[in-house]
């Protein structure tokens, strides 16, 4: 049978093609991998539909989603961050795509420490809340110390 992560799924999916077909066209990294994010799971909850590591995981593979993302745009040199904002110059959102890659990266591994081996589930939303704290405190501070190092040079 069809399971609600299934239903959810295709709800996802469409809805993300639907509110975000303007940004899917150009190319934004987010919607393109939230697409195939939703895609991914309908897949696999059609294979296994009585039980599946999503079900069961879904904050460790959503953070696995969203790093594998943030990672993507800044191995195809289309940061994550540049596609948001006209400020800023290329380099600067190499770097703050990087970071955020970094910290989700900690929010996985956390995750994967407590869907897989134990850890506690209080510590580990603790870490991925503080993770993203950091990233959103040095996104904002970040750019200010970027730009005086570069007038220094």
């Amino acid at each position: 049978g069809l399971t609600s992560l299934l239903y959810s799924a295709i709800i996802a999916l469409i809805l993300n093609i639907v509110i975000a077909r303007k940004d899917l066209l150009r190319g934004v990294m987010l919607e393109i991998g939230g697409c195939l994010f939703f895609a991914v799971m309908i897949v696999i909850a059609i294979l296994s539909p009585h039980g599946n590591t999503f079900s069961q995981h879904p904050n460790f593979w959503s953070n696995v989603a969203m790093t594998v993302i943030m990672l993507g745009s800044v191995i195809v040199n289309k940061p994550f961050t540049e596609q948001y904002t006209d400020t800023g110059d290329h380099q600067l959102h190499l770097h703050l795509s990087a970071m955020w890659s970094g910290l989700l990266l900690l929010a996985t591994l956390i995750s994967l420490a407590h869907a897989y081996f134990g850890f506690s589930n209080t510590m580990s939303t603790v870490a991925t809340i503080a993770a993203i704290f950091i990233g959103i405190k040095a996104s904002a501070y970040y750019p200010k110390w970027f730009y005086r190092r570069k007038m220094k040079k």
